[in-house]
């Protein structure tokens, strides 16, 4: 299940909390997040020891610009505070 963050604060914590973290960088409103949002929310629900959550760049302008987000969607991984390649989930995505 994808959680929404609602402040930077909360992202930061869970990016270090030593869990493996998948965020997807959003405009809730632009078509290409609109199409790819119900395809990693039913990605999320087949891998529940992993961490999804969304990020609302309008609302987080901050934090988009602090991971160097250029275009959305965009998803980044992370495990242990450190940007992580997703390798493990590339090949399970389809």
């Amino acid at each position: 299940m994808v959680r929404d963050i609602k402040c930077a604060s909360e992202l930061w914590q869970l990016i270090t909390s030593g869990r493996k973290v998948v965020v997807h960088f959003l405009k809730p409103h632009a078509e290409p997040c609109q199409r790819f949002t119900p395809k990693f929310d039913a990605f999320s629900k087949d891998h529940e020891e992993i961490e999804f959550v969304a990020v609302d760049i309008e609302l987080l302008p901050d934090v988009a610009r602090g991971v160097e987000i250029e275009a959305i969607p965009t998803v980044k991984g992370f495990h242990g505070g450190a940007m992580d390649d997703l390798e493990y989930l590339v090949e399970r995505f389809d």
